[in-house]
């Protein structure tokens, strides 16, 4: 705006320049309210929102660059520092040791993860536990727990810990402490008719366990839509490691960037 109006600098500025670009700065940083307000001020308030609007989904798409370059930038580091060495619980060693939450490889490990490998099964169970854990990940890790009939596996083999932890993914669902909702299912209600075989498996645990029933995830089964996940190759959940270097357009929307 300065180069436009010819000047070098703010201080060639004069007070009623000034003032316009102070009240130009107010509508792109100010709530909505004062936004439109303070658009009334100027001889054309829809190009001034339009502006703001503009501006707004730059600060987004940085934004969501930056969060994405961060977990590139913590796997990179990971796969630089991580040890040959073999350990029964490398899996989940190794996702305990990403300094940055990636929730597009939590949904991996628990849509791929084998619940008869115990490292690869309390991977999952660590995955689905994590705040920043996407809802339609958690919602996968329930319904798959029905499917697979991983709850009576777990009271034969008397794996108390395990069904803690499921328990607290229940508990954790139901007090509303996994906000993020971003990632698609394949298909979208993938999981919708989950709700009945998870019930009848709950009422079965109580019996078994003669304790009391656990609640029932409540609003879980659904249709998620959103984004696909992205991809998570260099991960092997076998081996329990990094096998290659991650790759940035694994991690980083590019188109969206270029925008």
């Amino acid at each position: 705006v300065i180069e436009i109006w010819n000047g070098t600098a703010p201080g060639s500025l004069t007070p009623e320049q000034v003032t316009e670009l102070y009240l130009l700065e107010q509508v792109i940083s100010g709530s909505a309210d004062r936004a439109g307000a303070l658009a009334q001020l100027f001889r054309k308030p829809d190009v001034v929102l339009e502006i703001r609007d503009r501006i707004g989904e730059i600060r987004r798409r940085r934004s969501a660059f930056e969060h994405q370059r961060s977990i590139y930038d913590a796997t990179l580091r990971l796969w630089r520092n991580q040890s040959d060495k073999r350990c029964p619980a490398a899996l989940l060693t190794a996702l305990r040791a990403l300094d940055a939450p990636d929730p597009d490889l939590w949904h991996r490990v628990i849509l791929e993860h084998d619940a008869t490998c115990p490292a690869q099964r309390a991977a999952a169970l660590w995955c689905a536990s994590q705040p920043s854990c996407d809802r339609a990940s958690v919602a996968s890790y329930l319904g798959a727990l029905a499917a697979d009939c991983q709850l009576d596996d777990a009271v034969l083999r008397g794996d108390n810990s395990w069904l803690d932890g499921v328990r607290s993914v229940i508990e954790a669902w139901n007090s509303g402490r996994y906000p993020q909702r971003n990632l698609a299912l394949a298909p979208a209600d993938a999981v919708l008719n989950a709700g009945p075989a998870l019930s009848a498996m709950l009422d079965r645990l109580a019996e078994q366990t003669g304790t009391a029933r656990w609640p029932d995830p409540r609003g879980v089964f659904a249709e998620y839509h959103g984004r696909m996940p992205r991809p998570r190759a260099a991960w092997s959940l076998e081996k329990g490691r990094l096998t290659a270097p991650p790759d940035l357009a694994d991690y980083v929307d590019f188109d969206s960037v270029a925008a």
